[in-house]
């Protein structure tokens, strides 16, 4: 089976279309129709060259911002095609059936599954990939939650540090496990 990629589509698509406004302008006389039919070619050209640049990015940074229980995970899920078929047992008219139902791979509904960084990336097998803050940016957190609990009641404190709440809980936590 003979497979093309899209580079070689749109080089074909180019290829063609150059040749065509080469056609047209070989005209010896050139009307008003033969100069739009150049100039619609020519804008088709250079589109075709726009979507060339974008296709040959080999890699995306997406970032996804929203509070809790927005839907950033499920658009992940659906974006990325992180969905299955799962066979599940339903109770349908007083009587236990196995349907099958297309649920996203990550947790959703709860929130809270992307409050860290997650970071997809093409494999074989798909996986979520969490990178853990360096111990430097673990301690610079440290020490703003610390000065974000002792200033808390200081009216005289000129810059209030926010700490997001998941940082905030996350260090909680930690610390109970000491």
């Amino acid at each position: 089976m003979l497979t093309i990629t899209w580079q070689e589509d749109i080089t074909s698509l180019k290829q063609n279309l150059k040749k065509e406004i080469n056609k047209i302008s070989g005209f010896s006389k050139i009307i008003v129709l033969d100069h739009i039919c150049i100039n619609n070619l020519k804008s088709k050209l250079e589109r075709l060259e726009e979507i060339e640049k974008i296709l040959s990015i080999d890699k995306y940074n997406i970032v996804f911002i929203g509070t809790i229980g927005q839907g950033k995970t499920t658009a992940i899920c659906h974006l990325f095609n992180l969905i299955s078929n799962f066979n599940v047992s339903k109770t349908i008219a007083a009587k236990s059936r196995n349907v099958t139902e297309t649920k996203e791979l990550l947790s959703t509904g709860a929130g809270k599954t992307t409050i860290c960084e997650v970071i997809i990336k093409a494999a074989e097998k798909t996986y979520i990939e969490i990178e853990p803050y360096t111990v430097d940016e673990m301690k610079n957190i440290i020490f703003e939650f610390c000065d974000s609990i002792a200033n808390k009641d200081n009216p005289q404190t000129d810059q209030n540090i926010i700490i997001s709440k998941e940082v905030e809980r996350a260090i909680r936590n930690v610390m109970f496990c000491f």
